[in-house]
Formats: structure tokens, sequence, C-alpha cells
């Protein structure tokens, strides 16, 4: 049985991403979020790549 949760909720915005980077699979994540589409799922967690890049870049120019 999957875990269902609300996909607004503090829990999923720290740990869906972490589980993608761990292996999960997108099913799994989408199953898990309720999502009715693998890519609205996948769009869920290219948004977090994004904020990780954002947030790498502005490290690396506010060090210099």
């Amino acid at each position: 049985m999957a875990y269902k949760c609300h996909e607004k909720t503090p829990l999923n915005l720290k740990f869906m991403p972490g589980l993608k980077k761990s292996g999960a699979k997108t099913n799994y994540i989408q199953d898990a979020l309720g999502h009715s589409t693998e890519s609205q799922t996948q769009t869920y967690l290219d948004s977090f790549e994004k904020g990780d890049i954002e947030y790498y870049e502005n490290k690396l120019f506010n060090q210099l």
C-alpha cells in the first residue's frame, strides 16, 4: 500500500526530491503525492533541481 499525502505539506517539500535523488522511481513518488500523471510529478521534481542550481550559483557568486 502506497503512502498518500498532500503535495503541499512541508514533509514533501524536503522528502520527495531527496527520495528521487536516492534512486526512487518517479512513478513511486507520483503515487505517494497523489499526482494523476508522471509528467506532473516530473515537473514538480524538476522545480527543485532548478532551485538547487540557483542556490549554488548564488553561493558561488556571493563569494566572489
